[in-house]
């Protein structure tokens, strides 16, 4: 039977995206057009409210909730309430979603109170579904959690947090009762995300003191061009007289990772998940994010809310630096 599911949920998102998107007259609800039966909110978590670079404001409330008979998609952490996308399931634009999140009609039913832990990739996962998930966890009981998949920054969160009740499904499931943090208060990080993973790392310690990290990475076919990988080796030369620690974070667990991040005083890094990392260094430090033309503007945000100095460089202009140039940049002096 579980293949069974697995497949009809292959089936239905191969169906959606290749063929496209049913015009369906509401395709969406929020908490607040739920009814009170089946949606109770458990608890509201206050935290400062901060003007984005979006120049939208940040609710400075969040709220945890707990549900009745919600349909979630384990892997992405969207929730329906009766065929509609639940709006503070996800950070994405419902009309976007749709594209390749298409509504389940086949569950299998999950019984008690679960949490969902969500694999969306590294960077979403610590930027948008640990801080929440943290909380949930904090803040609420709960009988087992459910994940997508087991990812290995996934079960090594479930293993430091001495969570041994899961269940791994990787096609949609029909809940009891499901516990969760909204998702969408106006911002991908706020200060509440900050104090919520400072609090999820504060008993892990640093590898070592006062390290200049420069993060480098293994596989460099994805967006090798648009994010100057191609510039790699050189531009680790250019470090190296500098006592800089070159990185592939790929080798390393998450504990490892923050370990690795606590000690550092400065963090070089190409446009990629692993910059993400500067959330669990608890001072002020330099970030330098390198690319090429993949210009967003997500890192010097993260940056912001850390009170971390940010800077972007450019990779194909970065490689004509000098060593003059190089301890200007580190404010290192030779």
């Amino acid at each position: 039977m579980k293949f069974f599911y697995e497949l009809v949920w292959l089936l239905q998102r191969l169906i959606r995206r290749n063929i496209g998107i049913a015009k369906i007259k509401k395709i969406s609800v929020s908490i607040n057009q739920v009814n009170s039966n089946i949606c109770k909110v458990t608890n509201s978590l206050n935290g400062q409210k901060y003007l984005i670079n979006y120049k939208q404001r940040l609710n400075s409330t969040r709220k945890i909730v707990k549900l009745t008979g919600p349909i979630l998609n384990p892997k992405t952490g969207v929730l329906w309430i009766k065929k509609l996308i639940l709006e503070e399931s996800t950070v994405w634009p419902v009309s976007k979603l749709l594209k390749w999140e298409p509504t389940p009609f086949l569950f299998e039913k999950v019984k008690s109170t679960s949490i969902n832990l969500p694999d969306n990739g590294y960077y979403h996962f610590v930027i948008e579904d640990l801080p929440r998930f943290f909380e949930v966890f904090r803040n609420q009981r709960f009988d087992q959690v459910i994940i997508g998949s087991k990812s290995s920054y996934i079960l090594e969160t479930l293993n430091f947090l001495k969570i041994e009740n899961f269940i791994l499904k990787k096609y949609p499931v029909y809940c009891d009762e499901l516990v969760f943090s909204e998702k969408n208060i106006g911002g991908i990080f706020s200060k509440l995300d900050h104090t919520e993973l400072k609090n999820f790392s504060s008993y892990i310690k640093p590898s070592r003191s006062d390290q200049i990290l420069f993060i480098d990475r293994r596989n460099k076919q994805k967006g090798f061009h648009e994010r100057g990988l191609k510039y790699a080796d050189v531009i680790a030369n250019l470090f190296k007289n500098f006592d800089t620690k070159r990185v592939y974070l790929e080798d390393l667990s998450l504990i490892e990772q923050i370990s690795l991040f606590k000690s550092a005083k400065l963090v070089i890094g190409f446009h990629g998940a692993g910059l993400a990392n500067m959330v669990w260094i608890d001072r002020s430090v330099k970030i330098f994010e390198i690319t090429e033309n993949r210009i967003t503007s997500h890192f010097e945000h993260i940056a912001s809310i850390c009170e971390h100095e940010y800077t972007m460089l450019k990779a194909s202009e970065l490689v004509n630096y000098d060593a003059a140039q190089i301890s200007k940049l580190l404010d290192i002096q030779t």
